[in-house]
């Protein structure tokens, strides 16, 4: 059974990856990764999310990957709307730099219940008023739903703190309207008490909306893989859509358990954020506790029969394959370098 773990947020510009080398070596998933068999993946050029746009292809799905609707359905099948556009709509702090304005997650400061409920309910009354709906699930998920659907485009996977964030909101024919519901939200959080609160604490004020990975909803007519093990609404959401059963799709802390002559799929994130944020000493940590659970999960597989097992390592542009067998470390040739495989780029 062909056994895939990708690992998000893995390839690191050539520097980066320079320093942090020294730091994985000392894993025992590093000494695997070492003596791996290596090939590069072509991945299409939709974003700067390679395991995004390498995923969105193997599912069938055509341009720029859609998330919304998919993590919307995964997350709450009860709110599925068919016919509406669906976006992830989350909060963010808009941050004035010299000469252009910075957007910012939340990070280390998430929203509170309370301050999640005042700001929905505000933010609700305003996409009312301009013909769209707000869903908030769990506090920490915001979507935006459209219908009939809103032509946008959006410029950027998710908030990322070094764009202007002048230059990558959504563009396309509704993008004014976008803009006249944002100004109009931003306005009745600038008014509202928590924020001050958040500001004396030393906390990012919420001050705007980033819409990304929005469209509609649409069965995906690929089937790569017989079970999925993933803990992110969106791939779990494609693998739903794509004719999986409930029970094929599973948490990422568990071997996936798929058809002996189907391809299976294991997806970790673990170092995404830290990688967005281009923390590396958060990278190193993260890498530390991920490795020693990957270097484990390998010795299951092995122990269960699996003959080889392929890591994908992916960064904004590319994806590398190394795939790895249990006698590898007999092939005394074969020595790759940790600084290499790490590093963004085709090798």
């Amino acid at each position: 059974m062909p056994l895939y773990v990708l690992v998000a947020g893995a390839l690191l510009p050539e520097e980066a990856a320079a320093k942090m080398a020294a730091t994985c070596n000392t894993t025992a998933l590093a000494t695997r990764l070492q003596y791996g068999r290596v090939t590069a993946l072509t991945v299409p050029d939709a974003g700067d999310d390679a395991h995004w746009n390498w995923l969105w292809v193997r599912f069938g799905g055509r341009g720029m990957p859609v998330t919304a609707p998919y993590a919307l359905r995964a997350l709450q099948a009860s709110r599925w709307m068919p016919g509406s556009s669906i976006w992830w709509a989350e909060p963010v702090h808009f941050a004035l730099a010299r000469d252009h304005v910075l957007v910012h997650t939340l990070g280390a400061a998430p929203l509170t219940v309370a301050e999640c409920l005042g700001l929905a309910a505000e933010a609700t009354a305003a996409a009312c008023e301009h013909g769209a709906q707000l869903i908030v699930a769990q506090a920490k998920h915001w979507f935006i739903s459209f219908n009939p659907p809103w032509s946008l485009r959006a410029r950027l996977p998710r908030p990322i703190s070094t764009h202007d964030a002048q230059d990558a909101l959504p563009d396309g024919p509704d993008a004014m309207r976008w803009r006249r519901l944002l100004t109009d939200i931003q306005m009745r959080w600038h008014r509202l008490p928590l924020n001050e609160a958040r500001e004396a604490d030393g906390r990012p004020t919420v001050n705007g909306l980033w819409l990304y990975g929005g469209g509609l909803w649409q069965p995906l007519a690929a089937r790569p893989f017989a079970a999925v093990a993933a803990d992110d609404l969106t791939v779990r959401g494609w693998a739903l859509a794509s004719g999986l059963d409930c029970d094929a799709v599973t948490s990422a802390n568990a071997l996936p358990a798929g058809a002996a002559d189907a391809e299976t799929l294991l997806y970790r994130d673990d170092l995404a954020a830290a990688f967005h944020a281009q923390d590396w000493a958060a990278w190193a940590s993260a890498f530390a506790t991920l490795a020693a659970a990957l270097d484990a999960l390998l010795a299951q597989a092995f122990a269960c029969g699996h003959r080889e097992v392929t890591l994908l390592l992916a960064g904004r542009k590319h994806l590398r394959a190394v795939a790895v067998r249990p006698g590898d470390r007999l092939r005394l040739w074969r020595r790759n370098s940790m600084a290499c495989l790490l590093a963004e780029g085709p090798r």
